[in-house]
């Protein structure tokens, strides 16, 4: 932990919940908060100055929603929580991400991400797992 007289940190991060396309998927697991995300925020904020959550499913965000947020922000790094039936949508998401922020290094992490790291970072859109 931080000494009291330290600033934080200069560094920008976004946490994403991202959707995925089955409905039946989203219909049970936008239902839950991002909990494991909120976490990670929590313990972020104690030393870094901007730390933010983006729970598409609940704030009805698509794509384009949260491409124009990470456009504006230009954060450096975007985390998302993966669970298997997002892996093809999430790392479409991290390919756009880094044609309109190249140097916003993208993590990946979550059930899916635990599993199949190897095969995760093959992705040139994956700069951490």
């Amino acid at each position: 932990m931080m000494p009291e007289n330290q600033e934080k940190l200069d560094t920008s991060v976004i946490l994403i919940n991202w959707e995925e396309s089955d409905i039946i998927f989203n219909m049970y697991y936008s239902l839950y908060p991002p909990i494991g995300l909120a976490y990670i925020a929590a313990m972020l904020k104690k030393e870094i100055k901007d730390v933010s959550i983006i729970d598409a499913p609940a704030m009805g965000y698509k794509e384009g929603d949260v491409l124009k947020i990470i456009d504006e922000k230009k954060p450096d790094f975007v985390g998302f929580t993966v669970f298997t039936p997002q892996v093809e949508s999430v790392l479409k998401l991290c390919e756009e991400i880094k044609k309109i922020s190249p140097n916003t290094k993208t993590i990946l992490g979550g059930p899916h991400v635990f599993f199949e790291y190897e095969e995760v970072m093959k992705n040139d859109n994956v700069d951490f797992c």
